[in-house]
């Protein structure tokens, strides 16, 4: 605080102090505006990239795409997935094997019914529980496709 009994050269060195301080103060006030600017500006950003990825279709479905059910290959892929027991395909989706043969056939009626009992019987536990496939451990859901497949 300057007095009226301070030199003037003193007098001088503290308005430089506190013009400093004030100074530094406002450039920090300033950096710190800047920086609460920057993450606005990337949250807005972010948000545009998300409204546009929101905006955007999943799949482009072509205009020479079918526009019915191909009841024939769906009928042969079925089929298909019923012969092919070593494939690839047939290991990743062995554990939905016994609900696949519960709504395959019900809806299509394509397997022969010997081959469906052997597989049924196949999967079943000394103790009764049917599993998905011949490794599997036995679960209440393939019991009771395999009860259903029966019937």
């Amino acid at each position: 605080m300057v007095t009226p009994t301070m030199d003037p050269q003193s007098a001088l060195s503290m308005r430089i102090d506190v013009l400093d301080k004030a100074m530094f103060y406002y450039s920090q006030r300033s950096m710190e505006l800047q920086r609460k600017k920057r993450g606005w500006l990337k949250k807005e950003q972010q948000l545009r990239h998300f409204q546009a990825l929101l905006e955007q279709k999943d799949q482009e479905i072509k205009t020479d795409a079918p526009s019915s059910l191909l009841l024939d290959k769906h009928a042969d892929s079925i089929a298909a997935y019923g012969s092919k027991k070593d494939g690839y395909e047939s290991t990743l989706w062995e554990y939905l094997r016994m609900s696949g043969i519960y709504w395959g056939p019900t809806v299509m009626d394509l397997v022969n019914q010997a081959e469906i009992a052997h597989f049924i019987k196949a999967p079943q536990h000394e103790y009764g529980g049917i599993s998905a496939s011949i490794r599997p451990d036995p679960h209440l859901l393939y019991t009771l496709s395999a009860v259903q497949v029966t019937l």
